[in-house]
């Protein structure tokens, strides 16, 4: 989740139910991708599931120094919390921003519950919301937080909910198309920026086979495994591979 903020800078969030250095480097190529492409400072945000207690928050590779703060969500009562926001909610009460905030979090804090019974909680909860732009913005948000963590079959099931929205079907049918085409050319300058820092010139002829890759998904997918391959060989091997399953 990337936001443009009223000083001119972006706020980058991720939301993380594991660790893995290499997860920081990824988040650092899509940073570096970003500001080339707008000129724009960065600031990038993890906020770590209650089963992460400690995470590395920095890179140091010399003269390229990168940080990503953690925030840590074991440090919030999610039970609590909930009960707090379902009896305003079942009451008609206006839930203000930092209340809303809570909600769509919840999944990731601290809970007696399975996460994805809680995440299917918040859904059903906030679809309770009174207000229906802002009971849209509640599930779309969740939903789109649930589905770094949680099976196919409960963001499913939760993305069945988002839809009965009246507004989400509109959101849907006009700016889906859009929205996959921005992110797909995100994730392709993250790549291009990768191989033409590890294989400088020599790295055209795969960056071209890149840009031809069209679907978000398998880029996705690729710029995940591009980070393990030891060689050019490998990497040529995980884009030939990514085309086929474009």
């Amino acid at each position: 989740f990337v936001f443009l903020l009223q000083d001119d800078t972006y706020l980058h969030l991720e939301f993380q139910t594991t660790f893995s250095i290499n997860d920081l480097k990824r988040f650092k190529l899509y940073d570096t991708a970003l500001y080339d492409k707008t000129g724009r400072n960065i600031y990038t945000y993890v906020i770590y599931g209650a089963d992460i207690t400690k995470a590395d928050e920095h890179l140091d590779h010399g003269s390229i120094q990168y940080r990503a703060n953690a925030i840590y969500m074991k440090d919030y009562d999610g039970d609590d919390i909930f009960r707090r926001l379902s009896y305003k909610v079942y009451h008609q009460e206006t839930l203000d921003d930092d209340e809303q905030l809570q909600l769509v979090f919840l999944p990731l804090m601290h809970s007696k519950k399975k996460r994805t019974e809680l995440a299917t909680d918040v859904v059903e909860l906030a679809n309770q919301v009174k207000d229906e732009k802002q009971r849209f913005q509640l599930i779309g948000t969740t939903v789109g937080i649930a589905d770094k963590f949680l099976e196919d079959s409960y963001v499913d099931k939760m993305m069945e909910v988002f839809k009965m929205t009246r507004i989400a079907q509109k959101v849907y049918e006009d700016g889906i198309e859009e929205g996959r085409q921005e992110g797909k050319e995100v994730i392709q300058e993250a790549i291009l920026s990768y191989l033409e820092s590890r294989f400088g010139l020599r790295s055209n002829d795969i960056q071209h086979k890149v840009k031809s890759i069209d679907e978000i998904d398998v880029l996705k997918a690729l710029i995940a495994k591009l980070y393990k391959a030891e060689s050019e060989k490998q990497v040529l091997q995980l884009i030939d591979q990514a085309l086929k399953n474009d």
